[in-house]
């Protein structure tokens, strides 16, 4: 008895490592699925794009193996520096598959939104997970359920955030990331910051409410991408260096920013030049705004009557003030 279990027992050990060595070499198990990479992002963008705006978030990316329509789910991750609302209609989700058959779908339901609640790389604790599940990503046609197909090298699969879907820009300047994953984060796209590739940049911004006046104009900076460590200094940049020069003249310090933005009026006086000149910005962490993007501001002299209206014949003054020798 013990001779014939043993045999059978050593016979169904053959057969099964049989069965195990043709599954393997059909690829129906083993690393190859299991292993397979996250989805890789080749384009990224936003519009509008300042700094704290709600925005609309494109999001171009390939993928090594297919994510199944009605089934199949993408993840997308956001650093916590965005702001993402609780819920999100699957209306504001778009996504255009790249393949010649493919077309324009909404997720099969609305997305579930969720907070990273601890740390686990590439994520942070805080950033949020958008997981959206895919339907009939064909659905002009009727003849078969479409997922994304293998698109390495070929044209890019989309997924759009409309503006609907209230997504806002972080309210600092600077590179924050957007992962994504296709098995339900198991596997994350890389961690490596790419401005336009997996990552948005927003950059700081500095604008005049008024670019141009007569000495005693009011006008109103805004400032926006700003940190919120420590306050901002308003200068004049006459060189255009983005730095402060202790010769240039300060047109105020110690401006509050409040979630990234600041706002100051000041009046134009003779520390303005009669010439066009560069204005600029410096946060509390001692960067400013870029050189190439900071506006200006002329100042020219002015004319004033001592009437607004006179009869032939009678006296009018007329006052000139700042004005240039020759002009």
């Amino acid at each position: 008895m013990n001779t014939k279990i043993g045999q059978s027992l050593g016979l169904t050990l053959v057969v099964a490592l049989s069965v195990v060595a043709a599954m393997l070499a059909l690829g129906l198990f083993g690393p190859g699925k299991a292993n397979a990479a996250a989805p890789s992002p080749q384009s990224m963008t936003a519009s509008p794009g300042s700094p704290g705006d709600t925005s609309s978030i494109k999001i171009g990316f390939e993928t090594d193996s297919e994510i199944a329509g009605n089934s199949g789910e993408l993840w997308v991750a956001f650093d916590a520096k965005y702001g993402i609302p609780d819920t999100i209609a699957k209306t504001s989700v778009s996504i255009a598959s790249g393949q010649t058959t493919g077309g324009v779908s909404n997720p099969l339901i609305d997305p579930t939104v969720d907070e990273q609640i601890a740390a686990s790389s590439p994520l942070s604790k805080g950033d949020t997970i958008v997981k959206l599940q895919l339907g009939d990503t064909a659905p002009n046609t009727t003849s078969t359920v479409e997922g994304l197909s293998v698109n390495v090298g070929g044209n890019d699969h989309t997924v759009t955030f409309a503006t609907s879907a209230g997504i806002t820009l972080p309210t600092a300047a600077g590179t924050k990331e957007i992962w994504l994953s296709k098995d339900q984060g198991t596997t994350w796209s890389t961690a490596t910051a790419t401005a336009g590739t997996n990552a948005i940049t927003v950059v700081r911004e500095l604008t005049l409410s008024a670019t141009s006046g007569a000495r005693g104009k009011s006008v109103t900076a805004t400032g926006k991408g700003f940190t919120g460590t420590g306050n901002a200094t308003l200068w004049i940049d006459t060189d255009d260096g983005a730095d402060i020069d202790t010769t240039e003249y300060v047109i105020a310090s110690d401006i509050a920013v409040s979630g990234g933005k600041f706002e100051h009026t000041f009046t134009t006086d003779t520390n303005f030049p009669l010439s066009t000149v560069a204005i600029n910005a410096q946060g509390g962490d001692g960067n400013t705004v870029s050189a190439s993007t900071n506006p200006t501001f002329n100042s020219y002299g002015s004319i004033s009557l001592d009437k607004s209206e006179v009869a032939r014949g009678a006296s009018l003054k007329v006052s000139a003030i700042d004005h240039q020798a020759g002009t």
